[in-house]
């Protein structure tokens, strides 16, 4: 499996750093939407802009879309724009994955985890929790995340799940608390990080604020300029490499190139009615393709204002560029890990 892996991204690597608009290798899984339902109205999020059909995936679905990728795919996210402990079959969707080789990990809001569904979610072997809270009090966690939000009770839904994977001695799914560094929370991310590892959390993520596809206006005044990722900051013209890597499938089958696509609005294919494989290298995605490397994007409503595209100038020094060494590097870093948990 490593081995088909590793031929894999090679295969894409050197498609994408020769500027191939046919890719060689198969679509690797980025996500999984298994539902776009969400208590909250995060002010940083743009689900309030989303207006596709909200829903929950069908376990047949999800099954087809597993077997599709298995082999290919290593770590799955199990969300999109959602939270995926609102899908009632979510501890069957976790166990089926592990069933075929494929480690998942999910983001999720503290007030979702109840003590139900973390036995659920533990037993059916969750890898990895991200779990969002970008907040150190309940004014600006209210702020962030609207009315509905209730800081004392998420603190005391993470404190119980926290106890209980102890109670259980289990050591996966691996703990990542979330605050994204924004002008409401970057006076407060050192105090966040130092109260959560104190809590026994295994890791604490101080995220770079990312405007998805830079649609929504409202949210790039949430950031302050210093705040923004790396990627918005650099003026430089960038081929994303995403469309030469994986691919995102949306609750009801769609499949989109990439996790900013929260309205689907660059939509490759329907995996109800074709395969990953076909998807692929289809029209859509040729055309996506080209138009990166042409920055030409005409008519496409995702890529024509996203300021955050992750890419490079192409190479024929490939396989030897700092890229692939990283991708190798973290590739073993997380193979090591993962031994050492055992």
């Amino acid at each position: 499996m490593k081995l088909k892996r590793a031929m894999d991204y090679f295969l894409k690597g050197y498609s994408y750093f020769h500027r191939k608009g046919r890719c060689a290798g198969y679509p690797e899984l980025y996500a999984v939407e298994v539902t776009n339902h969400c208590l909250f109205d995060c002010e940083m999020c743009p689900r309030r802009d989303m207006k596709r059909p909200k829903g929950h995936m069908d376990f047949k679905l999800f099954k087809k879309v597993i077997d599709q990728t298995r082999g290919f795919t290593e770590w799955l996210w199990l969300h999109d724009f959602g939270d995926p402990l609102l899908h009632p079959e979510i501890g069957r969707f976790i166990k089926y994955a592990r069933e075929k080789g494929i480690k998942t990990r999910l983001s999720t809001n503290p007030i979702s985890i109840t003590e139900k569904k973390a036995k659920e979610f533990i037993e059916a072997g969750l890898d990895f929790i991200h779990i969002s809270l970008d907040g150190i009090d309940e004014k600006t966690y209210k702020f962030l995340r609207g009315k509905t939000a209730d800081y004392k009770k998420s603190v005391e839904n993470i404190e119980r799940f926290l106890a209980l994977r102890k109670k259980l001695g289990k050591k996966s799914p691996i703990i990542r608390m979330g605050i994204i560094r924004m002008k409401k929370t970057e006076d407060a991310v050192e105090e966040f990080k130092k109260f959560w590892l104190k809590k026994g959390v295994d890791q604490v993520e101080i995220k770079d604020f990312r405007t998805w596809d830079g649609s929504v206006k409202r949210i790039i005044g949430l950031a302050g300029e210093e705040n923004l990722s790396k990627e918005f900051k650099d003026t430089r013209i960038r081929v994303c490499r995403q469309p030469w890597l994986h691919v995102v499938v949306l609750w009801d089958g769609l499949v989109v190139p990439c996790c900013s696509d929260f309205d689907a609005k660059y939509i490759i294919g329907d995996l109800k009615q074709e395969s990953l494989a076909s998807i692929w290298n289809n029209e859509n995605m040729l055309k996506l393709r080209q138009q990166q490397i042409a920055n030409d994007f005409e008519g496409n409503r995702l890529c024509v204002t996203c300021r955050e595209k992750e890419g490079m100038p192409p190479s024929k020094l490939y396989p030897f560029n700092w890229f692939v060494i990283k991708t190798i590097l973290i590739t073993f870093y997380y193979h090591i890990r993962g031994f050492l948990r055992k």
